[in-house]
């Protein structure tokens, strides 16, 4: 199994979902979902957006079937000032 990389920023309250990733023998199981509810969750409060969630059919499936919080962007991610300067993309 693979697993996920978010980014948070407390003083801003945001969080940005980069990756995704379980094993294709997984898919299946829904661990992906465990996966982005555990963030979601885990910071009930921030406002979340997603990297570039591609085009494929899978993909588009899959966020299409999460329950996502009505702020949430896909595909259209929002660093604050810290992330870009960790992320070095200030």
């Amino acid at each position: 199994m693979s697993g996920q990389t978010v980014s948070y920023d407390h003083s801003d309250q945001r969080g940005v979902i980069t990756r995704v990733d379980v094993n294709p023998s997984y898919r299946l199981r829904r661990f992906r979902t465990v996966l982005v509810l555990a963030a979601l969750n885990h910071r009930p409060s921030y406002r979340w957006a997603t990297t570039d969630i591609g085009t494929s059919a899978t993909a588009r499936a899959f966020w299409s079937a999460q329950h996502l919080p009505e702020n949430m962007r896909l595909g259209n991610r929002v660093y604050c000032s810290h992330m870009k300067r960790v992320q070095g993309i200030a």
